[in-house]
């Protein structure tokens, strides 16, 4: 099974690759391209810094979708940083260079094996990312007993998705979403079955923050998800339910201990950093997106309604009217529906006496308040709002899948997914030889 969706990532991931590789993804991949082109020598990006002059030409000759050229030119010559996104500077000191560095050194092996140009083998790391995100995938079904036949559905639904064609096929940051995501829910499930320890919550929390701080987001579900164990434990031991007993208070004190400080060591992983890059700043200068904004009442109603579809469905073309591009964006929303359909309904469906439940009714409240508590909490920090999009939920999309596991129980429905999926990946297809004839 999982050796199957594996490789389903490599070869769909690739092809995709191969297919788009004649434009830059407008979801900031022009800044991941000059931090890795930088980390060798670097060693990082720092806060003030402009862009590169191999990154400019990179535009120049490839253009980005779908703006075109931005004016640079292609090849030697002088480059125009002032007519670069955000005036020339970079916004890229926010990251720790932890994935540039795994791009540049796989991404380096696989030009030097294939031949394919430095950008492209970058790129290639990304189905890599896929593929080993399909190993705890495909673990945490099985640790909650999912058969064969869902997972494999559920897992080519993920791969097949808008999400996946624009994390997974250029450089993007949000590759490690879903996996950290996944052995996050994975190392809970093995926790709340007491075959591992609540202290690898600690390490787990450093190193998924270390790639993006947005790997947090799966820990505040895993404490509702333990909340409301506990509470359902209790309640099933008074009314001596066949319900597993609640930890032991010294057990509970160690859950909620590790958990608390698991959570502080992540939030001081992003401290220290924000502290590294303001200690190391160079000059006066500062990437300006023109974006950002004060946080509005109607904001936090806007994030609250985006619901638990907006991460899977996450999809850049919806900014792009007319053509083949409107068709897309339209092909995308049913995503949305089903992903809804399997919190929403495995809510309705579950009783709250049945072991599922906590997880369930964890993971429907977090696909509501978690944007809104980006937001809002990003607000409080920086001063300034900008409107997040659904891929930051990105950590949340394994339990999203997981819920829908939980409901996707007739062959026929199993079918229909499996037509949509196949609907899917054609129409990701499509996106890329677009994008080929386009820029080409």
């Amino acid at each position: 099974m999982v050796l199957t969706l594996m490789l389903v990532s490599l070869v769909y991931g690739g092809s995709t690759i191969v297919l788009h590789d004649e434009a830059v993804s407008p979801i900031d991949e022009v800044v991941y391209i000059d931090y890795t082109y930088k980390v060798l020598s670097q060693g990082m990006v720092f806060s003030g810094e402009r862009y590169g002059e191999d990154t400019a030409r990179f535009i120049g000759c490839e253009g980005v979708f779908p703006y075109g050229y931005l004016e640079q030119p292609c090849g030697p010559g002088n480059v125009d940083l002032d007519k670069m996104p955000t005036h020339g500077y970079s916004t890229g000191a926010a990251y720790t260079p932890i994935y540039f560095w795994m791009t540049r050194i796989v991404g380096d092996g696989i030009h030097a094996i294939t031949g394919l140009d430095s950008v492209t083998s970058w790129r290639m790391t990304g189905p890599l990312w896929l593929a080993l995100s399909m190993i705890p995938f495909v673990q945490l079904f099985k640790r909650w007993r999912i058969n064969d036949r869902v997972t494999l559905t559920l897992g080519l639904l993920f791969i097949a998705s808008p999400f996946a064609w624009w994390t997974y096929t250029y450089l993007s940051t949000d590759v490690s979403l879903f996996l950290f995501g996944a052995l996050t829910l994975l190392l809970a499930t093995d926790v709340a079955e007491r075959r591992q320890s609540p202290w690898l919550f600690i390490p787990l929390a450093v190193v998924a923050v270390a790639f993006k701080i947005t790997n947090l987001l799966m820990f505040g579900l895993v404490i509702l998800f333990f909340l409301l164990r506990g509470l359902a434990a209790r309640a099933a031991t008074h009314r001596d339910a066949p319900v597993r007993r609640p930890l032991a208070w010294k057990k509970q004190v160690a859950l909620w201990l590790t958990l608390a400080i698991s959570v502080v060591a992540g939030v001081l992983v992003q401290f220290f950093w924000n502290n590294l890059l303001a200690a190391t700043r160079i000059g006066s200068g500062a990437a300006d997106q023109e974006i950002s904004r004060v946080f509005r009442p109607s904001d936090l109603f806007t994030l609250l309604t985006m619901g638990p579809g907006t991460a899977i469905a996450h999809n850049t073309v919806e900014g792009v009217n007319g053509g083949i591009y409107s068709f897309i964006a339209l092909a995308y929303q049913p995503l949305m529906w089903i992903a809804c359909a399997f919190v929403f309904g495995a809510a309705m469906m579950i009783r709250w006496s049945h072991g599922r439940a906590p997880l369930v009714w964890a993971t429907a409240i977090s696909s509501v308040i978690a944007l809104p508590i980006l937001g809002l909490g990003s607000y409080l920090l920086a001063g300034s709002y900008f409107t997040l999009p659904g891929r930051y939920a990105g950590n949340l999309i394994p339990a999203i899948l997981l819920l829908g596991a939980f409901v996707l129980r007739s062959r026929a429905a199993t079918a229909t997914i499996w037509m949509y999926t196949g609907f899917l990946a054609a129409t990701g297809a499509m996106l890329a030889l677009d994008i080929r004839q386009t820029f080409r």
